[in-house]
């Protein structure tokens, strides 16, 4: 993970913070909980802020147990009161004073939160769903893989695949066999991506995150 690195290199100086325009802030990963021990601590969004609730619902908005994936879902002051002539998405996304962020994580048994996935960029495969952040991890923990983007695409016959872009470093020497196998050994054969694309950057949006509704559209563009 390279958060571990960083701090293996820089010391425990990192701060992490979550949150979105519609919610302003939600949770922090304070430096001293970066903590190289607990791998799983790094991977989380920190404690929920003050004045911030937190529920994980699921998708008929009943509240999930602790440790179970589900909608993250956020009341607090500093939640949006609606989007500007947009009712239908207002309505939406605002329910009873609470916002629905799309995003998918869990809250553990000591309250800190971790993001898993956003709703929309979730894979839904045979035998369950993918979710997109864990598989890049994965494959940006190989030392020759510089960033990744995973994401669906539909088939002929309407079943979704996963697909992912990879980054190498210059001179790399990596395989998509060999990619795959390292998914395979840590997340299982459902998580093994049925196309990998070695692409020379990945595409960004104007919020500078990767494209992943481009690297779609070429792919569907190019089975046609």
């Amino acid at each position: 993970m390279r958060i571990a690195d960083a701090v293996r290199r820089l010391g425990p100086v990192l701060l992490q913070f979550y949150g979105q325009n519609e919610a302003g802030g939600i949770s922090v990963l304070l430096p001293e909980d970066h903590d190289l021990e607990r791998p799983e601590r790094l991977r989380s969004a920190g404690k929920v802020l003050a004045e911030v609730e937190v529920a994980i619902r699921d998708e008929a908005g009943r509240d999930l147990p602790t440790g179970e994936h589900g909608e993250i879902c956020v009341r607090s002051p500093r939640v949006m009161q609606g989007y500007w002539k947009q009712p239908a998405l207002t309505a939406e996304v605002l329910r009873d004073g609470w916002l629905r962020t799309g995003d998918i994580g869990f809250l553990d048994e000591e309250g800190y939160l971790t993001v898993v996935d956003r709703l929309k960029d979730m894979i839904i495969v045979v035998g369950g769903h993918v979710y997109t952040t864990e598989l890049e991890d994965v494959l940006n923990s190989h030392p020759e893989v510089r960033q990744s983007a995973v994401f669906g695409v539909r088939d002929a016959d309407n079943m979704e695949r996963v697909h992912a872009a990879v980054v190498t470093a210059p001179g790399a020497d990596v395989s998509a066999d060999g990619l795959r196998a390292l998914v395979r050994e840590r997340c299982g054969a459902m998580y093994e991506p049925y196309r990998i694309h070695f692409v020379a950057a990945l595409p960004l949006t104007d919020a500078g995150k990767p494209d992943k509704k481009l690297l779609r559209r070429r792919v569907e563009e190019s089975a046609v």
